[in-house]
């Protein structure tokens, strides 16, 4: 049927793209990220963490903004864990640099 071709298609595209966010060219993995946003029925949610990681990590600006832009449009659950995992990471990084300036 066409939404099982469509589903496949969809799967296809998830599996690329954890690949993609792996790359060393932060084009790619912001292009990933950008083409799995527009995936329908929220299917970014299955790379959520890895999502999270870009928009907590990545070297390059663009990339964690293109990523925080992905959570931001998830349906509203996953947004939450998202934006729950974001806090942690900042509380975690403004510890280390308190402790680096203490």
């Amino acid at each position: 049927s066409a939404r099982a071709m469509r589903e496949d298609a969809v799967e296809l595209r998830l599996k690329q793209a954890e690949e993609e966010l792996k790359e060393e060219d932060w084009e790619v993995r912001l292009k990933a990220i950008q083409e799995v946003s527009q995936l329908p029925n929220g299917a970014a949610q299955r790379l959520l963490d890895r999502i999270v990681d870009a928009a907590k990590g990545d070297g390059i600006a663009e990339v964690r903004a293109g990523a925080a832009r992905c959570l931001a449009s998830l349906p509203e659950p996953a947004a939450e864990r998202a934006a729950a995992a974001l806090g942690e990471a900042l509380k975690d990084e403004s510890r280390h640099v308190r402790a680096r300036a203490a």
